[in-house]
């Protein structure tokens, strides 16, 4: 399945699961909502491309942890609306940067999850 079939099928099984509908019109993204959403996208580009089963499942966690802070930040964000195309189109375009600016913020929450992980091992 291509990539943005595939991340189209992602987002819409998140939209569907948080009972999203499409607004009827073009709906405004704050600054801090945006960059949550291109960490999101990032994600879901990145998770299309990794070989190794695990890798990609991180990177699908981090897909919706992503899509957790912009509604967080925006609560009315139509994530059905935002998260679309033109968006993996623009993060694809610009995806060393955003890159940059995402991988940090990934790391850190595999960082964390791992210490959940490990404090509810013990």
């Amino acid at each position: 399945m291509p990539m943005l079939l595939r991340t189209a099928s992602i987002a819409a099984t998140i939209a569907v699961a948080l009972g999203v509908t499409p607004a009827q019109a073009q709906q405004s993204v704050t600054p801090a909502a945006r960059q949550a959403l291109e960490c999101a996208a990032y994600s879901a580009i990145k998770s299309d491309q990794m070989e190794e089963a695990e890798a990609a499942t991180g990177l699908q966690f981090a897909m919706t942890y992503f899509l957790g802070i912009a509604i967080g930040r925006q609560p009315e964000l139509d994530i059905v609306e935002t998260f679309d195309a033109t968006l993996i189109n623009f993060v694809a375009e610009h995806i060393d940067e955003i890159g940059e600016r995402c991988l940090p913020q990934i790391d850190e929450m595999g960082d964390n999850l791992s210490k959940v992980g490990n404090a509810l091992a013990e």
